[in-house]
C-alpha cells in the first residue's frame, strides 16, 4: 500500500506545483508612463515624400544648355521628374514631361547623380543647333520623389504633372 501512495502523492504534488506556477506566472503587466513625443514631420512640398524645384533659365542667342545643381538629398532609389512649363494662362500652368518637342524646340535633360547636376539642353527640332536667335526665358519644374513616396502612391501617372501635384500635395 505504501508503494501505491508514493506515486500518487508525487502525482498530486506535481499537479499542485504546475497549477500554482500557472496561477502565479500570468500576471497582468502594467503600462509605464508615455515616452517623449517626437517632432512633427513636415508635409506638402517640404515633406519627406516629394519636393518641387521651380527653375527658370534665360538662354541667350545661340545657346543650347544650362546646368542646375540645386536638387538636394538625392539618393539612388529616388526619382526626378522634370517638366517643361510651356504655357501659363489665367492661373493655369501647362506642363509636359521632358524629353519633349514643343513649338519646334527639342527639350532634353541629363542628370549626373555623382555631381547632382542636371543639364537642360535645347535644340532646334531634329538638329543639334540652338533654337534661339534672341534671349529666351524657359521655365521648368523638377519634382524630387523619395523612394518611399513612390511606394505610397503606386498608381499615379508620373507623366501628368497635375496628378503628381495632387498625389504628393505639391
Amino acid at each position: 500500500m505504501k508503494q501505491a501512495i508514493k506515486p500518487f502523492s508525487i502525482l498530486v504534488t506535481g499537479i499542485m506545483l504546475v497549477f500554482g506556477l500557472t496561477l502565479n506566472s500570468c500576471k497582468k503587466v502594467e503600462k509605464g508612463p508615455a515616452g517623449p513625443t517626437g517632432a512633427t514631420g513636415a508635409t506638402g512640398a517640404n515633406g519627406p515624400e516629394a519636393k518641387t524645384y521651380n527653375v527658370t533659365f534665360t538662354y541667350g542667342a545661340g545657346e543650347t544648355y544650362r546646368y542646375y545643381s540645386g536638387v538636394t538629398d538625392f539618393e539612388s532609389d529616388d526619382v526626378l521628374l522634370i517638366y517643361l512649363v510651356y504655357l501659363s494662362v489665367g492661373g493655369q500652368t501647362l506642363c509636359t514631361p521632358i524629353s519633349a518637342t514643343v513649338y519646334g524646340v527639342d527639350y532634353l535633360t541629363l542628370f549626373v547623380e555623382s555631381t547632382g547636376a542636371i543639364s537642360f539642353n535645347t535644340y532646334a527640332a531634329g538638329t543639334y543647333s540652338s533654337p534661339w536667335s534672341t534671349s529666351q526665358e524657359v521655365r521648368y519644374k523638377i519634382v524630387h520623389i523619395k523612394s518611399g513616396g513612390l511606394i505610397k502612391h503606386p498608381n499615379v501617372d508620373l507623366s501628368k504633372y497635375e496628378e503628381v501635384k495632387a498625389a504628393y500635395n505639391l
